[in-house]
């Protein structure tokens, strides 16, 4: 058997790094391939149970006329929105969904009714009021309503747009107005906002008791006048 000479050692020493890189590199191409075919073949069942998630939370939570559109693992919130308390509800829920890395919002508002305000309590016992209104008279009956709560103290005005357009009143809006009121009336920091599609209700309670009693009667209040409600109420901490 002839023996291999310091020249031909030298050339396969040379080529075995060649061959192992091209092999390397097929390799590399070969995962490449098999992960862009799995990314083609698992991409649309991933978008497919995304987009059920988010239509599942979204309407469990009373958002029935938004319209959901997935891209990956991102999705888009498209369709018509009240107000944009409930634009940001339905923001969070869709972030919650198992596999949603970024929801965009692309809802267009549209408020329901032109009878909106929103109303906080101050120390004084006051309240300040903002929000748009029909006409004067709502303005007149809901300053009534509040000052039989608090004769001493009265309402102010911080804005008030007094849209003159009986024909889009609402007027039962001034009977939600006089229920939600006696519900927060023993409440501290109390502020509800009501209108736009929202019932938007924060405080704090000192009666653990009444507190059961209360969220049932917001839910209904909010049920009854076919509003999303956000309940921020809260009980105060014993001691």
């Amino acid at each position: 058997m002839p023996a291999l000479n310091r020249a031909d050692g030298e050339g396969c020493a040379r080529r075995t790094p060649a061959v192992t890189g091209r092999l390397l590199v097929l390799g590399l191409t070969c995962l490449l391939g098999l992960c862009l075919f799995m990314l083609l073949v698992e991409a649309p069942r991933i978008e497919r149970e995304i987009g059920e998630g988010v239509r599942t939370v979204l309407a469990e939570g009373g958002h029935h006329r938004m319209d959901v559109a997935v891209r990956g693992r991102e999705v888009t919130l498209t369709g018509l929105a009240p107000g944009r308390t409930v634009v940001d509800a339905a923001v969070r829920l869709a972030s919650g969904v198992d596999g949603v890395r970024t929801v965009r919002d692309g809802t267009r508002v549209e408020p329901v009714s032109l009878s909106w305000v929103r109303l906080r309590r101050g120390r004084d016992g006051g309240w300040r009021v903002e929000g748009a209104l029909p006409d004067a008279d709502s303005w007149l009956g809901l300053e009534e309503a509040l000052q039989r709560r608090n004769p001493g103290a009265g309402a102010r005005a911080e804005r008030i747009d007094r849209v003159v357009d009986p024909e889009r009143s609402d007027p039962g809006w001034l009977d939600a107005v006089d229920r939600l009121l006696d519900l927060v009336s023993g409440m501290d920091g109390a502020a509800v906002e009501l209108g736009a599609g929202i019932l938007d209700v924060s405080g704090t309670m000192v009666d653990p008791a009444s507190y059961p009693g209360t969220v049932r009667a917001l839910e209904t209040l909010a049920a009854d006048e076919r509003l999303d409600l956000v309940n921020r109420v809260s009980l105060r901490p014993p001691g």
